[in-house]
């Protein structure tokens, strides 16, 4: 279920700072991107009985790679790792990667108790990124921040890491555990958890 996603996932994941301050305009194309990946997580939630974990990723895949830059998420993860890849291999390790980010939140986003979503706003963040801060609203009222840094490529706003409580980086903790893997086990190693993982998400039974 989602709350014990967010217990578990705030102790776990590495914190990493962003140094953000105030935009002086709110980058729309961004913002918009996030309202609608936040409304098809609502939409999975309040539907997901009915589509089970197949149905939630069906759902899920087009909005999160349309969404996020999950080609830079991979390369990122890979670390130093990444440029002794072959070209075929790094695309390998984008697709698996793209299977396990769609997994995950087919995964999390399993179950509805009256949660909604909220925007508050975005801020100028280092390197020309930016960050989209929003909140899951629990039923009691309680607000956990869900921040998105974004990044304009090619006139196309993309998600290239998230934030839970603004300061918890899902990507820096995906780094750390997969380069880790690569340097064990090499690529083979890699795709083969990440591949048991998904299956595991799968037979989850929700």
């Amino acid at each position: 279920m989602l709350s014990h996603w967010m217990k578990s996932w705030s102790t776990a994941l590495l914190a990493i700072a962003v140094l953000a301050v105030p935009a002086a305009a709110q980058p729309n194309a961004a913002l918009q991107k996030i309202e609608r990946f936040n409304a098809t997580l609502l939409s999975i939630m309040q539907n997901a009985e009915t589509l089970k974990f197949g149905g939630r990723y069906e759902v899920l895949a087009p909005v999160m790679l349309e969404s996020f830059d999950l080609g830079f998420m991979a390369q990122f993860s890979a670390g130093r790792h990444w440029r002794d890849l072959s070209p075929n291999d790094q695309q390998k390790l984008v697709t698996t990667f793209e299977r396990l980010w769609i997994s995950t939140y087919a995964d999390r986003f399993s179950g509805y108790s009256g949660e909604a979503f909220e925007i508050i706003g975005s801020q100028k963040a280092p390197r020309d990124t930016v960050l989209v801060k929003s909140n899951i609203i629990k039923n009691d009222g309680e607000k956990i921040g869900l921040n998105y840094l974004m990044r304009e490529k090619e006139n196309h706003w993309s998600v290239i890491d998230i934030f839970l409580d603004g300061k918890y980086s899902e990507l820096a903790k995906q780094r750390s555990e997969y380069t880790s893997i690569l340097k064990r086990e090499g690529l083979a190693g890699l795709v083969a958890k990440v591949d048991a993982k998904v299956k595991r998400m799968q037979n989850s039974g929700h």
